[in-house]
């Protein structure tokens, strides 16, 4: 029997995901080890969910199902103009989708967790092929990462000059602005890249992506900052977690400084190199909490508390996602 090609996809995808469950273990060990290393005990973890105000714990998880909502409300636009979307799917369908991908992606890395479940549920609702729902779920994603630069560019900024909060906000309106205008050099990127394609072919797939992205009417003005509009208001729906825990948990931490420091912690998303970017997370928070004057130890309680309310908030948010499993394909 001749050996299995390499670029067999359940192969590879089998890889991908021990891949991404060894990353989730050293992760885990990388973060154990920074609340061992500040003095934190899992007594102090479990303090912590006891702990836990009701109305922090409803208003973070609120929080969530509205992150969660603007993401699937992205895709279902995408499908819907890619013409993917022939029938009428419940808005819920969709919102379990996203929210079952959210949750996995603690466990995997995102985009795996992402292609895995909206790739599933394309074909297994719409009956096309998998690459549908991973590619309209990466174009959507797009947007997600302009904000996320978008974003991050305030606080180095406001920081560097020492500025105030005030500052950083009218900055970040400024920055916000820019990004809509970068909109429009997209398309111009998009021919750079397919230039750029012939000399690096791994570049392909991109170019494959965005082509059919362009002929679907997705990089028309109009519906990108439809999108992109989306994402600035799923990235505040995170945003918002951060006073919300400062406040209910007494921390002795500042918002000028929490708060511009969340845009640039956020900004680690880009790397996704692992599940839900634990460990790195923790470590970026408690390093630029440390580079603003605060003790260490306070730093990296305020970054595993969040992870635990945010693991919480994230679980309660999906457990209606598990529906899906029930659901049939449509004829």
């Amino acid at each position: 029997m001749p050996e299995q090609a390499i670029d067999d996809p359940v192969r590879s995808r089998t890889g991908a995901i021990a891949w991404s469950l060894f990353l989730f273990a050293l992760a885990l060990a990388c973060t154990v080890a920074l609340g061992a290393w500040t003095g934190l005990t899992g007594d102090d973890v479990l303090q912590t969910l006891i702990t836990a105000p009701l109305w922090m714990v409803a208003a973070i998880t609120g929080l969530t199902v509205l992150q969660i909502w603007c993401s699937a409300w992205k895709w279902r636009r995408v499908l819907e103009m890619t013409g993917s979307s022939q029938q009428r799917v419940p808005s819920s369908f969709y919102y379990g989708c996203t929210a079952l991908a959210a949750f996995l992606s603690h466990f995997l890395t995102v985009y795996l967790a992402s292609i895995i479940v909206r790739g599933w549920a394309v074909k297994r609702w719409y009956g096309l092929a998998a690459s549908q729902g991973a590619g309209t779920s990466l174009f959507e994603q797009v947007f997600d990462v302009i904000v996320l630069v978008v974003m991050a560019v305030p606080a180095l900024i406001v920081w560097s000059l020492g500025g105030t909060l005030a500052q950083w906000s009218a900055v970040t309106i400024a920055a916000l602005l820019a990004g809509v205008l970068s909109l429009r050099f997209i398309d111009p990127a998009v021919r750079v890249v397919a230039v750029l394609e012939r000399f690096a072919p791994r570049l392909r797939k991109l170019v494959e992506l965005f082509q059919r992205s362009a002929a679907a009417g997705l990089l028309s003005q109009r519906f990108m900052l439809e999108i992109y509009a989306i994402s600035v208001l799923r990235y505040f729906t995170i945003l918002a977690r951060i006073p919300l825990l400062i406040i209910a948990f007494g921390l002795p931490l500042a918002m000028s400084d929490a708060i511009p420091g969340f845009t640039i912690v956020q900004a680690t998303q880009l790397a996704a190199l692992t599940p839900g970017q634990l460990g790195i997370r923790e470590w970026t928070w408690s390093g630029v909490l440390a580079l603003r004057g605060y003790d260490l130890q306070v730093a990296a309680r305020f970054a595993i508390d969040l992870r635990i309310v945010g693991m919480l908030a994230m679980t309660l948010a999906a457990l209606p996602a598990f529906g899906l499993l029930r659901r049939r394909r449509q004829p």
